[in-house]
């Protein structure tokens, strides 16, 4: 029994140097990483990555890992592992255009998808958060929709009520409606004098 145990405690000491030869973990500290730092590291290095969108009307590339999401989003698991799989391989699946989205909603989209972090939000405004909510909308990503339209009811001012109030309409999003109905009854004479005001003619 003790000829197993030393050789139990040989085999794992021997692992655990082997561990430590491990180049991520000797030179960048990368073990130390949690998981999404990872996987949008490798994203920027453009490793592993097995889908290319192009997107807008700039046709702007944007690379991504399917694995990742698919997991963030039913739409993006139905495209890659779903009944479009097959349809997708006879289309050249390493490509995916997306003429309705702007480069920078959607690769605020993804960046969402691979940390869940809301800073994305930190230096945006309204008219970069509302196409955001229409590619949230369009993929079904239900925390990143909730995460826009907080976002639109803090910042939402008079002078942008009424335009915002027709896109929450369009959006059918209930509390954005309420809260732009409340914000023009408080400042009825600000919101009338507003360019959204246009949408009432």
């Amino acid at each position: 029994m003790a000829d197993v145990t030393i050789s139990l405690e040989h085999s794992n000491n021997h692992r655990r140097d082997s561990d430590q030869d491990h180049t991520y973990c000797n030179v960048d500290d990368t073990c130390s990483m949690r998981l999404t730092d990872r996987l949008t590291m490798f994203r920027s290095k453009s490793i592993g990555c097995d889908v290319d969108f192009i997107v807008g009307i700039e046709q702007k590339t944007i690379k991504a890992h399917r694995l990742v999401l698919g997991c963030g989003s039913e739409v993006f698991e139905t495209m890659f592992y779903g009944k479009m799989v097959q349809q997708m391989q006879e289309n050249n699946p390493a490509t995916i255009v997306v003429p309705d989205v702007t480069p920078h909603a959607f690769t605020t989209l993804i960046n969402f998808l691979y940390s869940y972090e809301t800073y994305i939000f930190r230096y945006s405004f309204a008219n970069r958060v509302t196409p955001l909510l229409i590619s949230a909308k369009k993929y079904d990503i239900k925390t990143l929709i909730s995460a826009c339209v907080q976002y639109l009811m803090t910042y939402l001012t008079a002078s942008d009520a009424l335009c915002l109030l027709s896109q929450a309409r369009f959006f059918d999003e209930a509390l954005l409606i309420k809260h732009c109905l409340e914000v023009i009854d408080e400042n009825t004479d600000e919101a009338l004098k507003s360019p959204g005001n246009m949408i009432l003619k």
